[in-house]
Formats: C-alpha cells, structure tokens, sequence
C-alpha cells in the first residue's frame, strides 16, 4: 500500500485566461543561473518519502490540461558569482546553498527521484476559443508512495477597452479626459484597473489615477485621465497602459501633443518675470508647472524667496517672503485671495510692501507682518490713503464678530456677523447697514500712568508696607507693533515709576523702576461677557535701579512683587463691557479690542453707532464711565 505524501499547493486554480491562450509564462530572468526553474503552474513534494519510480497524469479534462514535465532537485553547494561579490573582496569566493534540478522529464515520461529530493510536477492549460469553465485533476503516482489528486482549473476571461482613434489629442500644460468602454467579450463581469506601464520611457504623458472601472458585456463607460507635461515632445505619441483584469494585458493609446499659445505665452512671461525680479525671488527651485484645473492655463514656477503665478486673465506676478508665506496660509491661488495680479513692491513711505490680489490684499510692515484686507473694507481704507491714512496698516487679519447682547435696531441682529478689520490706531466694521468707524473711546496718558501706579503701589504695599511710589509717572518711550506670522503683538508703554523704603534707622533707600507692559483683552470664563482687560510684561523691559542701604534685596523684592501683580489680569469692575441704557430703546454698545494708542494712552474701540439721535449720548456715558474707571 503507498503511502500518501501532501502536495503544495493542494488545487491549482489559473483563474481567467483569455480564450485561445496557453500558459502559464515559465520565463525566467535572464540574470538567473540555468539551473534555476519557475514554479508557474507548479505543484511541489518538499522532500520524498523514499526512493521511487513517479508518473503524473491529468483525469478528467486532458484535452485543456498537460503535463509540462517533472523535476527532481537537490540542494547543492555552489561559489558565489565572482562578478556578483562586493568590491574589495579578498580571498577564496563564498559558497552558499541552491536547489538545482538534478533529473526531469517531459510530459507523463516516468522520473526516478531519490529519497530527501524535492519534486515539482509543472501543468499548463490551453484555453479554447467562446466562454467556458474547465477542470481536472492531476494525479502523481508512485509504486512506493503517492500524492492526493490536485484539483485544476481555469475559465475563460477576456476583456477589452475600446476608444476612438483621435481621442487623445491635448496641448501641452494640459489635462483631457479620453472616453473610454470596458467590455467583457468572455467570462463574468469584473473589475478592471488601469496603471501606465512602467516599462515605457517618459513620454511627457501621464495617465493620472482613476478607481478600478466595472468591465461588463454591455460596455462601462469611464474615462482615462491625461495629463501633458509643459516641455512634453510635440507630434504623434503612444503611451503604454497596463490593463489589470483577471490577468495583466496591456495596449497603446495614441496621444497627439500639440502646443498650446497660451502656455507659450504665460512660459514666457513667467520667465520674463523672474529675470526682472530675481533681486527679491532668489534662484528657482523648481520648473514651471501648472496650477490646478480650476485656473485654466494657470503656471507657476517656486523660487529660493517666493513665486511666480501666472494666468492668460491676470499675467505673472511674483510674490516674496513674508507675503507669500502668508499667502500659502491663506490657500494660495485656490485660497481666500485667488491670484495675485501685482508684485510685492515697496510702498511709497519706503517701509512696507503690498501684494495686490484679485479679492483682497497683503500688506505688510516690519513691525506688523503680512495682514489681508479685503472688500469693501479695502476700497473704503484705500479711498482714505490705506497705510497713508490716520488708521495706518493692518494689524490683523479681517474677522467676524458677533454682539454679545441683542441689537434692536433692524436689520442687525446677534445673528448677523460684523466683519472687523483691525488697523494700527483703529478699525472698521462692516454689516447689513454697511461700513462704519469704530469708535474711539480714549484714555488720556495721565489717566493710564494714574491707573497702573495704583495697581503697582497697592501690589508693592502689600509685600512690604514700608515700600511705596511716588506721585510722578514717565512714559519714556511708546514701543511699536511687533508681530510674528501668525500674529501682531500690540503697542506697548514703558512707564517709569520712581518709589521709597521707609527706614527709621538710615537713609531711606529709592528706587526707580521702568515698567514695560502691553495691554489688552484676556478671554476670561469668569467675566460677564469673557474679556477683562489684562497687561503682558514685555520681555526685557523690567529695569529695577535701587539706591541706598539693602538695595539688591529691594530690588528681588521689587520684581516679586511686579511678579505677583502680573499673574492676575487688571480687572475693571466699574467698566462693563457691553453698556446698555434702558431708556435708549435697549440700543447697547459693544466694545471690541482695545489697544495702546501712540501717545501712550488707551484706547477702546466699540462698533459703530447707528444713525439715530442717541448714538452722541451713549458715547458720552461709555467716555464718563471710562474716566472714572481710570481716575
């Protein structure tokens, strides 16, 4: 009785072959020694039982079956390739081991294998023409030992993709969408992926990724999507497609590439462009190439310090450092701005630069950074001489805000949004009943010099009862805007305050302290509408100077205390936020940001009034509460 010994693997399955075909492919690399042999269509005994005497058969279909041939291998021991060795190599080559046929034989020819030998017993099939399922076992057979019948099996599959002969004609710089069929001449339904061969050079064409396309024998319609690229060469052109299926197929797709006066023209201009402006763009860092779909035609070339954007509607125009970092932020050309249609020039005070877009612009000072003013907002400050003008630049980008207690006055309500462009000494406000000021609500200097010596001395008393300040305050000097990308810090005050340590026993010991705070909104759970005013230590600005007996330990208990009144924000109990008289029709005033004005005061800026009788009287009570919140 034989003994039964497994194959692997246990049914052999070719899946969809197209009709008419045979296979499977047993080529190998040319690279790989003669000894060596595909597996393809192959079933393999690991290692025999004994020495025996083996046939192999096909039962069942032996008319689309056959044995190709059996195998027997051994494990060998062989030097390495001298040619295949790493350079420098010295000494005898190395061996390693291989598995090399040792016997075979052709078709059912009997083959003798020795015990411990590996044997491959290799089938192919020959598919006949039409549709069809086709199966059948093969059956290895010794006197000594015997494997289980190996199922075999394959059906009938073919696929094509059909396309009109002069459908891919595109210019260069260009995408088309070739319309395409995927029919199924043979076999069930399936899925069909579409991939450029690998094989083939670049051509200048690429066949852009699409999902897998439903073959049926109806036809699928579907698409192929091409892209040409800027220096792709002109004329007749095939590009290489591989058609995935049930198995790998492949076809050409003419592809005409013609020129395109439009990418001729906007090349030319971007390169015109660069070589006017290289003094600011650096050297380039790429090749020209196209803007998305959406910006028909649309080029762009990246340089060491900024871009080149071109389109037939707006031409090329750069824009450079810190305004084009901020303009990729904002979406680039398929962003908030859209292309740019100026260059990044120097304004005419010499000290910032715009970039002008097609809805909105970038301006940018070295003490604010790049901010985006736009619409109506824009014309209104430009009409007034933009950056030239009272207002000065932009500080932060537009926002929206809404009111944190209803307006009553139609057509504004809480729900309708106001858009907010901050500038340097102000802002305006955009809504339903177009655009306004913001109204200025000032403290003077000697109103906030008063206000943060109060803060300090009460703070200062509390760590030492014998410290104080005395009466005067300096303002020395009004720090300007500073900004990084994201964001612009306000103004800030050095304030200079001078003090005394009470000592009955010596001289008192004075001190003089230059104060550097910037102040601002503080968002604030605990506050009626989530803002108190609050101060910042600017970074370096704390100068403490202590003269007499015990100065340095003076001075560390100055700055504790400095410390101290810092890490709470300056709360202003008396100075609600939103003011809203009840006699004025429930009309309220919001205010909305607040900063250092040049001169060292303070000032508070809320939405602009409506045009009606009580917008003078609610100003006046919101300056008389200021006042007395600051006196």
């Amino acid at each position: 009785m034989s003994v039964q010994v497994p194959t692997s693997p246990s049914s052999l399955n070719f899946g969809g072959v197209p009709p008419g075909s045979s296979g499977p492919d047993i080529s190998l690399d040319p690279s790989l020694p003669p000894t060596s042999i595909s597996r393809a269509g192959g079933v393999q005994i690991a290692e025999a039982f004994a020495d025996d005497t083996i046939t192999a058969r096909i039962d069942g279909d032996s008319v689309h079956f056959s044995v190709r041939d059996l195998s027997a291998l051994e494990w060998v021991t062989e030097e390495v390739d001298p040619g295949e060795l790493p350079p420098g190599h010295h000494g005898p080559p190395p061996k390693i081991k291989v598995l090399e046929v040792v016997a075979q034989s052709v078709g059912q020819e009997p083959l003798a294998v020795k015990k411990g030998q590996t044997v491959l017993v290799r089938v192919e099939y020959s598919a006949p023409a039409g549709d069809g399922v086709f199966s059948g076992n093969l059956v290895i057979h010794g006197s000594v030992w015997e494997c289980p019948p190996v199922s075999l099996s394959f059906f009938l599959s073919s696929v094509v993709t059909e396309f009109a002969p002069n459908a891919a004609v595109l210019p260069r710089g260009t995408r088309i969408d070739v319309p395409i069929t995927a029919r199924v001449l043979s076999g069930p339904d399936t899925d069909v992926t579409y991939l450029q061969s690998r094989t083939q050079l670049d051509t200048g064409v690429t066949l852009l990724s699409i999902p897998p396309v439903r073959a049926t024998r109806g036809g699928t319609p579907s698409i192929l999507p091409l892209l040409t690229a800027l220096n792709a060469p002109l004329g007749d052109n095939s590009l290489a497609i591989d058609q995935f299926a049930e198995k790998r197929t492949g076809f050409f797709l003419p592809v005409t590439v013609t020129a395109d006066p439009q990418i001729q023209r906007g090349q030319q201009a971007i390169e015109a462009k660069a070589t006017a402006r290289s003094n600011v763009l650096g050297r380039p860092l790429s090749q020209i190439f196209a803007l998305p779909d959406i910006i028909p035609d649309g080029l762009t070339q990246e340089f060491e310090h900024g871009q080149i954007y071109f389109s037939p509607g707006t031409d090329a125009w750069e824009v450079h450092d810190d305004i084009w970092k901020k303009y990729l932020l904002l979406g680039g050309p398929t962003g908030t701005l859209g292309l740019p249609v100026s260059d990044g020039d120097l304004l005419s005070d010499g000290v910032g630069v715009a970039n002008h877009f097609q809805r909105g612009s970038i301006y940018s000072h070295p003490q604010i950074g790049p901010r985006m003013v736009r619409g109506a907002i824009r014309d209104a400050w430009s009409i007034d001489g933009a950056e030239r003008s009272d207002l000065g630049y932009p500080v932060r980008d537009e926002e929206r805000v809404r009111t944190v207690t209803p307006i009553h006055d139609p057509p504004d309500s809480d729900s309708t949004p106001r858009i907010w462009s901050m500038f340097q000494n102000g802002a305006i406000v955009q809504s339903t009943r177009g655009l306004g000021r913001a109204v200025p609500t000032t403290i003077s200097a000697d109103q906030l010099k008063q206000y943060v010596r109060k803060v300090f001395d009460d703070t200062i008393r509390q760590q030492d009862a014998d410290t104080g300040l005395d009466p005067g305050v300096e303002i020395p000097s009004v720090l300007e805007w500073d900004y990084d990308l994201v964001q612009s810090s306000g103004r800030g005050v050095i304030f200079r305050l001078s003090g005394f340590h009470s000592n009955p026993l010596v001289q008192d010991t004075t001190f003089v302290l230059d104060l550097g705070l910037r102040l601002g909104w503080k968002v604030e759970d605990s506050a009626s509408d989530g803002r108190i005013l609050s101060a910042a230590l600017i970074p370096g600005s704390l100068r403490v100077q202590a003269f007499g007996l015990g100065d340095s330990v003076l001075q560390r208990r100055l700055t504790d205390g400095i410390t101290a009144a810092l890490v709470r924000p300056f709360s202003i109990a008396n100075l609600p936020v939103v003011v809203g008289p009840p006699v004025l029709n429930d009309t309220v005033w919001v205010v909305v940001d607040v900063f250092v004005a040049s001169d060292g005061g303070l000032t508070f800026l809320t939405l602009p009034t409506p045009n009606d009788p009580f917008g003078a009287i609610i100003q006046a009570v919101f300056q008389q509460l200021v006042d007395k919140a600051f006196s």
